[in-house]
């Protein structure tokens, strides 16, 4: 029995609400359904009159929020949501929010706080004689919380919310060459990944860069890297532009890798190169958005979010 996986398109496009495009990804991993053989093993299925079980194969296709003809219901992958017609759509896309009052941004990064405001544990920021946290209590080893050093990372790891990550990413960002025309830069990127010993591996991927401190981004060119043809994995084309990347209202450029025909491991190797330009007079930083689902399954993403794969390459003039 194969596991159940489908590109879901109407017309020629992405599948759509009210005319309207609804996401850039109609790709979804059936929720409940085991991996390798699509059965759910949650539901033991109808009985015949003799009262032997048998085994209900779930009708999810990632199309619809619907009954499964199990018992069940089918569900979206996180990052997807039902709309009013129980269409699985992309929810919309996280918009990064600093406005003094939170240390984070809601999307997966941080802010600082005001003139004589620090964060507590909540990560809210407030006067520093009022934060009474302190970093056993909220289980920070690195980092600082209500203005108190909780303390440094070894050699090769960056502190990420109080928790030491490795900065050995078996995901990484490499800049290849860097040049400037007509007042724009021009820079090629390479991802490449190189899984760590026992890593569980991905069979799909959410990638998004982003530029440090603006959205003038653009994606020029991209090509598929021996890694994913080894794999059979491609990028999902948006319907709208015609162009295997989204541009997301943040600014961040998000290419999805998928395979509608296959469910393979994609291994060690160059993923991508991306040809990028951007505006900007002095260092720029350029990095990989973290965010839950950069990964899936999620064996794969929980591997990766131990890691620091978001550090920033800085590109110089």
């Amino acid at each position: 029995m194969h596991w159940a996986m489908r590109q879901v398109l109407l017309g020629g496009g992405l599948l759509s609400a009210g005319g309207r495009v609804a996401g850039f990804l109609v790709l979804l991993f059936v929720s409940g359904c085991d991996f390798s053989t699509g059965i759910d093993s949650s539901d033991p299925g109808p009985s015949d009159d003799s009262g032997v079980v048998g085994q209900c194969v779930p009708t999810c296709d990632g199309s619809a929020c619907t009954d499964d003809g199990c018992g069940g219901t089918c569900t979206c992958k996180s990052g997807f949501e039902c709309d009013d017609n129980n269409v699985c759509v992309a929810s919309p896309a996280c918009t990064p929010k600093c406005d003094g009052t939170r240390c984070i941004n809601g999307c997966g990064g941080t802010c600082a706080c005001g003139d004589g405001l620090v964060c507590n544990a909540e990560q809210d920021c407030v006067p520093r004689v009022d934060c009474v946290d302190d970093c056993e209590a909220a289980n920070y080893v690195c980092g600082t919380i209500c203005g108190v050093d909780c303390g440094t990372c070894g050699q090769d790891e960056t502190c990420v919310f109080g928790k030491c990550k490795s900065v050995r990413s078996s995901l990484a960002m490499q800049l290849e060459n860097v040049q400037t025309n007509a007042g724009r830069r021009n820079a090629r990127l390479v991802i490449e990944f190189e899984p760590l010993e026992d890593q569980p591996l991905p069979r799909m991927a959410d990638l998004r860069i982003m530029l440090e401190g603006g959205s003038d981004l653009q994606m020029e060119a991209v090509s598929v890297g021996p890694a994913l043809e080894t794999a059979d994995k491609n990028l999902f084309t948006d319907a709208q532009t015609n162009k295997p990347w989204q541009l997301l209202p943040e600014g961040a450029v998000q290419l999805l890798v998928y395979s509608s025909e296959n469910v393979s491991e994609i291994g060690a190797g160059r993923w991508l190169t991306l040809e990028v330009s951007f505006r900007s007079s002095g260092d720029a930083r350029l990095f990989l958005v973290r965010h839950e689902g950069l990964f899936a399954p999620s064996s794969a993403d929980s591997a990766v979010q131990e890691s620091a794969y978001d550090l920033p390459l800085t590109v110089t003039p």
